[in-house]
């Protein structure tokens, strides 16, 4: 129940067109009030595969983390970094 995976796919006019991604989020007892801690599976070139990733809608920053983001948000928010182009 706490421990999630997702698949990122359907990705288009990006390097990770045509790509399947796995991820895990992993949720503290204390959601939503507590940011979930998140890593990707799949290599990918973006994000170090099983290492946490730092975002500000993960474990590593609580003090940004907003109790109204969800699933939906996070994942948006992985895909928004998957793409884009700056240095993070």
């Amino acid at each position: 129940m706490w421990e999630w995976y997702f698949c990122i796919f359907g990705l288009e006019d990006c390097v990770y067109a045509g790509g399947y991604y796995i991820g895990k989020i992993n949720f503290p007892h204390e959601y939503p009030f507590k940011p979930p801690g998140i890593q990707m599976i799949t290599p990918n070139g973006r994000f170090n595969e099983r290492e946490s990733i730092c975002t500000s809608f993960s474990h590593f920053h609580p003090e940004l983390w907003d109790p109204s983001w969800n699933v939906q948000t996070i994942i948006l928010g992985l895909i928004s970094f998957m793409v884009g182009t700056e240095h993070t």
